[in-house]
This record gives structure tokens, sequence and C-alpha cells, in this order.
């Protein structure tokens, strides 16, 4: 539901009737009120996604929407300081994870 709610949003450039009823399905399970009506295409979208993050917390789904999204410096950036910390500043080059030596062999273009 949250998938179809982004992504109809951002095809769309602002959510129709049935994003909302897909996004607020899920709130409304959660005991939420629903997103109010006439939000834009990127504010509806960042509703999403935030709901994304509370919806999956623990689930390590996280990280692909801020890699996705290009929001990594701006997350780690906002954390609570008692969190755990990086242990040193993740950049645009750090998001993808090395090919792994296996694959690398089989196929020496990656």
């Amino acid at each position: 539901l949250l998938i179809y709610a982004e992504a109809q949003a951002r095809a769309a450039g602002s959510p129709d009737a049935q994003a909302y009823a897909a996004v607020n399905a899920v709130r409304q399970r959660a005991g939420l009120h629903p997103l109010p009506e006439g939000l834009s295409g990127n504010d509806f979208a960042a509703a999403v996604v935030q709901e994304r993050a509370w919806e999956f917390a623990g689930e390590w789904n996280r990280w692909f929407d801020l890699v996705r999204l290009e929001q990594v410096e701006a997350a780690n950036a906002d954390k609570d300081p008692g969190d755990l910390t990086p242990a040193g500043t993740i950049t645009k080059q750090q998001y993808w994870m090395p090919v792994p030596g296996a694959d690398a062999i089989i196929n020496p273009n990656l």
C-alpha cells in the first residue's frame, strides 16, 4: 500500500484518492488519523516515506529508502546525540556494498 501511494504521487505529481486511501488504510490500522487532504505530491511522498520508516521500524528497510532518495547524510545529521553514530562520514560513494569476491571472480567486468 505504501509503495503504491508513493509511486502514484510521484508519477502523477500529486496524490489521487486511491493513494490517500492506501496510506490511510495503513495509518488506520495503526490507530492514527488520516493524512490531511490537499498535500502536494512532494509533501505526500515525504509523508509516505516517513510512514514507511515507522511501519517497518526494526526490519532494516529504512536504509534502502534513504539510499534511494539520497537522504543518508541528512538522516545521520539529524540523529539524536545519544543514538549510535557512524564510524565516519557516510557519503554517496559509500551507499553501495562492494561486489562479493566470488562474483568478481566469475565476472571480472563487475
